[in-house]
């Protein structure tokens, strides 16, 4: 099939490509602290103490705050001066000195006051010290007594920070974790809907958005007093989930209310939601134009041949015409689209069953690799978990035969193939996945992760540069940068861009344990650099044990990636 005709899926990416902003505003507005104002005593009691540093640090983050909208103020009313506006963002970061010595004597006096530990780590955040924020504020949660100090509203505030905390490190799955819980604690809140929702769509599992948010396409109930940019946003995230499920005349119906809220939020909106919805929807006609125009033309051709077929079977003499064999079958294009779509479905509800015990998957998968014989491989596949995975597998396959277009079976497929050790296969798969909706951040994800594995590590480094663009705080796209970059190790200028990108997804939270071994690798790299050394040829050179050439290897798990988990 001509690859125009499916140009509607290389744009569905609004959602993905602003999530980690829209989850910031959502986390702008948070409910009271847990702690109540105290009045000061004259009291030792170190509990006390911990309430009184508490408050100080309070009063002197709230004052770097203001020190910064003053500052900001300051450089669009002075000109070319910039004296003041330096003097106070100096005097602001005096404050958040003070206020983080502040949080770290409460902690001190009190280990274990939670409010405390809560606050610092929002404070952490807000200094884009993500790592340390979510170590802190997991640590908090998962404290028994979290239940007995915060409100269930606050416990969701927190659930919900930390799930943007997550998803900003990469850790996925534990991000939609913290959304669900936040969800679940305070489902009357609509920015925990919104935010689950549209994680599930950044994931790249828009299926799992749409029983979240197709409620607010009610015309009463639970979007009763969601404000209009809010519920904008929810129309446009169920929109693209629908799109990208195969329902687009349902999408175009969302992507329109969309824009109508939107409208009603103000001039600020307009410049966002409206503008994408309108764009989705101009895509969207445009899209269902041509799949009208392919029907017209392949019942038309149809027709044709039909007509081709009874004149030349009259122009046969009736003794020597030889029996007639019947038309093929015909499956109109939406048709066929909307079977390929049920395929997928399908296949994912198959995945979803797989996962359930992914540790018996993954025991099947290496004894499937230990097989020691072709029966004894085909015995196995004949065997749950790997029948149900073969199924899926099938189905993803059949999708793709169906409506070669589809991004999300073409990745589901990719996936397939890496599991079960076929890199080839999967790099296609991939590479379609990418070719079709190339702002994707999880198709842009593993296609990254599976080049590095196959050793191309230009086209690695050019991918998460490719996922950069479309999600510049994602630390797994930065960690990404570095690893292909310090594969690469052509020259110093590169590596201190490894340096630069380490730095980021440090501050971003990204798994130590990866960290640590690129910048090591970096390290010995510069060392090298420094003494005037030749670098190595290949980073086997520098590995203690290179890695086998044979067996299928697992993309790493602090992606969270589908039968990967």
């Amino acid at each position: 099939m001509d690859r125009s005709s499916h140009k509607h899926t290389s744009h569905m990416c609004i959602v993905r490509s602003c999530f980690f902003s829209s989850l910031l505003l959502f986390l702008a507005a948070a409910p009271a602290s847990a702690q109540t104002q105290t009045e000061p005593k004259q009291n030792p009691d170190p509990k006390a103490a911990a309430e009184l540093k508490l408050e100080e640090a309070q009063k002197e983050w709230m004052q770097g705050d203001a020190l910064g909208l003053d500052a900001h103020k300051a450089l669009l009313s002075e000109g070319d001066s910039i004296q003041m506006p330096i003097k106070l963002l100096n005097a602001q970061e005096e404050a958040y000195k003070n206020a983080e010595r502040h949080f770290v004597e409460a902690l001190k006096l009190n280990p274990g006051y939670l409010a405390a530990k809560s606050d610092y780590a929002r404070f952490l955040a807000s200094r884009k010290r993500y790592g340390p924020a979510k170590a802190a504020l997991a640590e908090t949660l998962a404290e028994k007594t979290a239940a007995q100090v915060f409100s269930q509203e606050e416990r969701a505030y927190l659930f919900r920070t930390l799930g943007g905390l997550y998803e900003r490190a990469g850790q996925q799955r534990l991000a939609l974790d913290a959304y669900r819980q936040a969800f679940q604690l305070h489902p009357g809140d609509p920015r925990n809907r919104l935010s689950l929702a549209i994680a599930h769509c950044a994931s790249g599992e828009p299926e799992h958005a749409l029983p979240i948010l197709e409620p607010w396409a009610g015309p009463a109930g639970v979007a009763d007093g969601v404000k209009p940019e809010m519920r904008a946003l929810g129309l446009y995230t169920l929109a693209y989930a629908q799109e990208e499920m195969g329902e687009p005349e349902a999408a175009l119906g969302n992507y329109g209310r969309a824009r109508r809220l939107a409208q009603e939020a103000g001039e600020a909106e307009r410049a966002g939601v409206d503008v994408q919805a309108k764009s989705a929807r101009r895509r969207l006609h445009a899209w269902l134009r041509d799949l009208e125009r392919q029907e017209k033309e392949e019942r038309r051709r149809r027709e044709e041949l039909e007509k081709a077929m009874a004149k030349e079977a009259g122009a046969l003499r009736p003794d020597s015409a030889p029996p007639q064999e019947p038309a093929p079958s015909y499956e109109p294009p939406r048709a066929r689209m909307a079977r390929a779509y049920k395929l997928l479905r399908n296949g994912l509800a198959l995945k979803a069953t797989v996962l359930q015990d992914a540790a018996a998957f993954a025991e099947a998968q290496r004894a499937l690799q230990d097989a020691p014989s072709p029966d004894a491989r085909e015995a196995l596949l004949a065997k749950e978990p790997l029948k149900t995975f073969e199924q899926a597998q099938a189905a993803f396959k059949d999708a793709v035969q169906l409506w070669p277009g589809m991004a999300r079976a073409h990745r589901e497929l990719g996936l397939c193939y890496n599991v079960a050790g076929q890199y080839d296969e999967a790099g296609k798969h991939l590479d379609a996945a990418v070719l079709y909706d190339p702002r994707s951040q999880s198709n842009l994800a593993v296609q990254g992760e599976l080049r590095l594995l196959l050793d191309e590590w230009e086209s690695a480094l050019q991918t998460f540069e490719a996922l950069l663009r479309v999600e510049p705080e994602y630390a797994p796209a930065h960690l990404g940068m570095a690893r292909a970059a310090v594969l690469l190790h052509r020259n110093e200028t590169e590596l201190n861009r490894v340096r630069d990108s380490l730095d980021r997804a440090h501050q971003l939270g990204v798994d130590r344990a990866q960290w640590a071994t690129v910048m090591a690798q970096a390290l010995f790299l510069q060392e090298k650099l420094a003494k005037g050394e030749p670098l190595p040829e290949s980073p086997r050179h520098w590995a203690k044990e290179p890695e086998p050439k044979t067996g299928p290897k697992k993309i790493p798990e602090w992606q969270g990636l589908p039968f990967m988990d």
